[in-house]
């Protein structure tokens, strides 16, 4: 999802803990699908040429998510809304106990994810 969107014109500095590839498969595959559409909206809300700075960690107990982008000065196009971008990153978390949060910030758009390391059974 990172090279395909720094092909696509966003301007990506990505921070990976190694050590979430001994987090259970299912934060693993939640964690990715997070990052892929973060960047989508990234890419879609503040288009290429946007800056965005990704981190995937663990940090105790928890898995962490955060992509925080930028917005260009110029006005990106109109698009439409899919309508599920969002709702469907808070259900995926969600159903394995995380939180996710995502919101402005003065100069951009920030989503935070955290799941916790013990998947529920």
């Amino acid at each position: 999802a990172v090279e395909r969107s720094r092909t696509a014109g966003l301007h990506i500095d990505l921070t990976h803990d190694e050590r979430v590839t001994q987090a259970p498969l299912a934060l693993r595959i939640t964690a990715a699908r997070v990052m892929q559409e973060a960047l989508t909206n990234a890419l879609k809300h503040a288009g290429p040429g946007s800056s965005v700075a990704a981190s995937v960690a663990v940090s105790d107990d928890r898995l962490l998510i955060d992509v925080t982008n930028t917005v260009r000065p110029e006005p990106t196009p109109d698009l439409p809304p899919s309508g599920h971008g969002l709702t469907g990153m808070r259900e995926r978390v969600e159903v394995l106990g995380g939180t996710l949060a995502a919101g402005p910030t003065g100069n951009g758009w920030q989503l935070s994810a955290a799941l916790p390391l013990a998947v529920r059974p």
